[in-house]
């Protein structure tokens, strides 16, 4: 009998035997295998992303935290902005011993980026009302300039007064326009200036309020009115304040009264209406007096000499 040897077969590794098994066939599910091989990537990504920011912000917190302080401390705590010099300027001119200069004194020393500038302005000009505008400014790191504007003279006022021996005194000051004594400056002709005249029980000094501004416009209106109308210059307006009262001095010498409280041209048309019966211009008169009214709001009382 004829044995038949039997063939040998091969011997497979077990890791071949699982790679030549068939893999079985999966449904395709649209993106889904996508989305799986991205995902960690793209949340590595992220985690790394996040960690950037927040030491970025970090950085930046820091900084501005830092940056903060320094400024604080710089305008608020150092003396890096604190007030050393104040400059008073007066009509355009710098004047190093100014009388107000003193008055600030007390606020060198303080932080200049905190003073309140708009109070003291309010402050000043109620204490100091002679001048027509006062302004205070900031000049840093270390300067106040204050800016003064006076006010412009616009009449002369003699003052009858009497001292506390009874010797009369007559003083010549100028007037601005709120009705206060300016002190004169030197050398300088104000003879073109309308002049007024009043009496006081004592003497007035420069910053004195002697006449209020609507009385003073009234004044100075009626003094450039008559002269207007009836071509008769003015020399000078005795000004009554208790009896609300203004006598014109014409050079004619004679008197026209008039009433503070009643209108002004009401008064002078009272007189320009008597003028065909009262020769104003030849009569020798002593005044003339258009504070009361007639009848007919055309009465005029007069004094011949």
């Amino acid at each position: 009998m004829i044995f038949r040897r039997k063939k040998k077969g091969f011997i497979v590794h077990p890791t071949l035997a699982r790679l030549s098994k068939k893999r079985p066939i999966l449904k395709r599910h649209p993106g889904k295998t996508l989305s799986k091989r991205i995902e960690r990537p793209v949340r590595r990504a992220r985690n790394y992303t996040g960690t950037g920011t927040k030491l970025k912000r970090l950085v930046l917190l820091t900084s501005g935290g830092a940056l903060l302080l320094f400024v604080i401390n710089t305008l608020f705590i150092s003396s890096q902005l604190n007030l050393t010099t104040i400059k008073v300027i007066e009509d355009d001119t710098e004047i190093t011993n100014h009388l107000l200069t003193p008055l600030f004194t007390d606020l060198r020393g303080s932080n200049l980026l905190l003073l309140n500038t708009k109070n003291l302005e309010e402050l000043f000009q109620q204490k100091y009302p002679t001048y027509e505008s006062l302004t205070i400014q900031k000049s840093l790191p270390h300067t106040l300039i204050i800016n003064l504007t006076s006010f412009s003279p616009i009449a002369t006022i003699t003052i009858e007064s009497t001292d506390s021996q009874g010797i009369k005194l007559t003083t010549t000051s100028v007037l601005n326009a709120e009705g206060m004594l300016i002190e004169p400056e030197e050398n300088k002709d104000y003879s073109a200036l309308p002049a007024l005249v009043m009496t006081s029980e004592k003497k007035l000094i420069g910053g004195t309020k002697v006449i209020s501004k609507e009385n003073l416009a009234f004044a100075l209106e009626a003094m450039q009115n008559y002269e207007d109308k009836f071509d008769m210059k003015i020399i000078n307006s005795f000004y009554l304040k208790t009896e609300r009262e203004l006598h014109l001095w014409t050079d004619r010498n004679f008197y026209v009264w008039l009433d503070l409280t009643q209108n002004l041209d009401t008064q002078l048309n009272k007189l320009k209406m008597a003028l065909p019966k009262l020769n104003i211009y030849n009569a020798d008169l002593e005044y003339i007096d258009l504070r009361i009214s007639g009848i007919n709001g055309e009465k005029v009382i007069y004094k011949i000499k």
